[in-house]
């Protein structure tokens, strides 16, 4: 059925008992509703533009065998929807739904091409233990994972939004997708202003939202209060223009809190917060980041978040796994400030080990030294050129993200050949 109301409508006499059993289902739970959702969306359309005169392929249908058509809803890093309920056929991988969001969003820049979906998952209340724990496995590889933070998920362009989807049903997991950028390459990140041909306004305030998130997350961390109230006073511009307040009373108006990093949250309140930035902003002077334009506080912001060692890195937690050789006696040195509990971050330079606690890198990797990768449902794998070794040695880890890493390690390996390549 949701192959066909996407290929002609019903007869005049059927229509209304087509849209009264599409209805009824609508609200079900699982993977019925989801195909009344979706066939009620694509009957609406059809009913308003007439038959489209598309005529499916065989593999066409043969993708409807293999995973469901989804209505999916993408947003923004700031929660803003891109698209809401947009019906996704089963044929449709990520990267052609990007090719759709790029054009919602009239995108020109040629580095949109590093834009990506990640899927969130969506927290809930931790669900009460069952009393009886009769047949409960006792695994200890999934207790090595259970306590490690999970980041959100960087889809490749091949995969299908309907295995996600089904995935996560399955698990009955809530879940968002959002689009941002993935791949940074600082060789390839132009300093243009507004004067420029190739300046793209709306991909400017993008990667703006992304840089506000990382920030307010702590995946650029801030070292300073002054920091801190100088990223307030630059964010706040941005958002509320000539109308940002100048006082300490207007900026707690504002909710100058939403954009105190998470981190740094518990130490001051809200009015605590106003009145510092306030006070920071008119020790600067002629430069008072409250009294500028946005356009200019927002290129000020951007070289703040650019110019830090973190910009553009996607975090994965991990934990040492010391069995089977992993993480041998015979390392070099350094490899033993790595805590049991690390942090691996992914960028164009290569890999970084960093302390989960102060976020201070422990050692790092290019990724001409990384020989081979892979891992499992609950571990992932490394094997590391050392070059106090002159060999290589295999690093094992827990983590539940293996599948994520690895995709991301391969996306970035692909964009650093292709534009390192001659004549690219």
């Amino acid at each position: 059925m949701c192959m066909c109301v996407g290929t002609f409508p019903p007869s005049h006499d059927f229509e209304n008992f087509l849209l009264n059993f599409l209805l009824q289902h609508k609200d079900r739970s699982g993977a019925v509703g989801n195909y009344a959702r979706y066939a009620l969306r694509r009957l609406e359309g059809i009913m308003n533009s007439g038959p489209t005169g598309f005529v499916p392929t065989v593999e066409e249908i043969y993708a409807y065998k293999e995973r469901p058509p989804v209505l999916a809803t993408i947003e923004l890093v700031d929660g803003t929807p891109l698209t809401e309920d947009l019906p996704v056929t089963p044929d449709l991988n990520v990267e052609k739904v990007m090719t759709v969001c790029r054009g919602f969003l009239e995108l020109q820049d040629s580095r949109t091409r590093y834009m990506g979906i990640f899927v969130y998952d969506i927290e809930e209340e931790e669900k009460e233990e069952e009393e009886n724990e009769l047949g409960k496995e006792d695994d200890e590889e999934e207790d090595h994972i259970s306590k490690l933070p999970k980041t959100a998920r960087p889809l490749r362009n091949e995969n299908f939004l309907g295995d996600v989807v089904t995935i996560k049903v399955r698990e009955q997991q809530k879940f968002k997708l959002v689009y941002k950028r993935k791949i940074f390459l600082l060789e390839d990140e132009p300093d243009v202003t507004p004067e420029d041909e190739s300046y793209d306004e709306r991909f400017e305030q993008l990667m703006h939202l992304q840089a506000v998130d990382d920030i307010i997350n702590n995946n650029i961390a801030l070292e300073t209060e002054e920091q801190v109230c100088l990223f307030l006073a630059l964010a706040m511009v941005v958002d509320y223009g000539a109308d940002v307040g100048t006082d300490a009373e207007t900026l707690v108006e504002q909710e100058i809190m939403e954009y105190v990093p998470y981190i740094w949250r518990e130490t001051h309140d809200a009015q605590w917060w106003a009145e510092k930035t306030a006070e920071v902003c008119e020790k600067e002077g002629d430069q008072n980041p409250l009294e500028m334009e946005a356009i200019e506080a927002r290129e000020n912001l951007m070289r703040m978040t650019k110019s830090d060692e973190l910009y553009g890195t996607f975090f994965f937690h991990v934990k040492k796994k010391n069995d089977r050789g992993g993480w041998s006696s015979d390392l070099p040195e350094g490899m033993f400030l790595v805590p049991d509990y690390f942090v691996v971050g992914i960028k164009f330079t290569g890999l970084r080990f960093y302390d989960p606690d102060t976020m201070e890198e422990r050692v790092r990797f290019g990724f001409e030294d990384v020989y081979r990768w892979g891992g499992s449902k609950v571990s992932f794998c490394l094997e590391l050129w050392f070059k106090e070794l002159e060999d290589t040695r295999e690093l094992e880890m827990w983590t539940g993200q293996a599948p994520d890493i690895a995709s991301l390690m391969l996306d970035y390996i692909n964009a650093v050949m292709e534009v390192r390549a001659p004549g690219s």
